[in-house]
C-alpha cells in the first residue's frame, strides 16, 4: 500500500507533497529536454504538465487521509476507547492500517490521543476530541469527533 511508508504524522503528509513535488520536477526536466530537441510548439502543450501533477498531487492529499482514516476508524475508536478506560498498557508502536500509533495517551485527562509524532517540541496525534485542542490552522478535521493534530 503507498500509505504504509515508514513515517508518522506530519512527515507522511510531507512525503505526499515531496512524492508530487518529486514527479513535477521530473516531468519538467523532460519537457525542458523536448523543448531543447523539438522546439517550443510541443512544449507548450506539455507544460502544464507539471503544473497539472502538483495540483492533483495536493487535491488527493486530504480526501486520501480521510479515506485511511475511514477504512482503520472501528481499530482507532478501539484504542481511543481502551485509552479512556485506563488502559495504559497498549503495546505501542504499532500500525493500525497507514498510522504508526507511537504511543497512546489521554491529552490534558480530557480526550485520547494516539501520537504518530512523539516530538517534544511539538507532537502530533489523531486525537478524537469534539473541539479543535489548540490552533485550528495545524489541525485536520477526520470526522466529527476525529482529528489529525499537530502542535506547534
Amino acid at each position: 500500500m503507498i500509505l504504509s511508508v515508514d513515517t508518522s504524522g506530519t512527515e507522511q503528509i510531507a512525503a505526499w507533497f515531496y512524492s508530487a513535488a518529486g514527479v513535477a520536477a521530473v516531468l519538467f526536466a523532460w519537457v525542458a529536454n523536448e523543448a531543447l530537441t523539438h522546439g517550443t510548439k510541443r512544449v507548450d502543450r506539455m507544460a502544464m504538465m507539471p503544473a497539472a501533477v502538483s495540483v492533483v498531487g495536493i487535491a488527493v492529499y486530504r480526501p486520501g487521509l480521510r479515506l485511511a482514516f475511514r477504512a482503520n476508524r472501528s481499530a482507532l475508536d478501539g484504542w481511543a476507547n481502551q485509552i479512556e478506560r485506563g488502559g495504559s498498557s497498549l503495546a505501542t508502536p504499532r500500525w493500525v492500517g497507514p498510522f504508526l500509533i507511537r504511543r497512546a495517551v489521554m491529552r490534558y485527562g480530557s480526550y485520547p490521543a494516539l501520537t504518530l509524532d512523539p516530538d517534544p517540541t511539538g507532537p502530533t496525534a489523531l486525537v478524537r476530541s469534539d473541539r479543535i485542542p489548540g490552533n485550528e490552522w495545524s489541525s485536520i478535521r477526520l470526522s466529527e469527533d476525529w482529528l489529525l493534530y499537530s502542535e506547534d
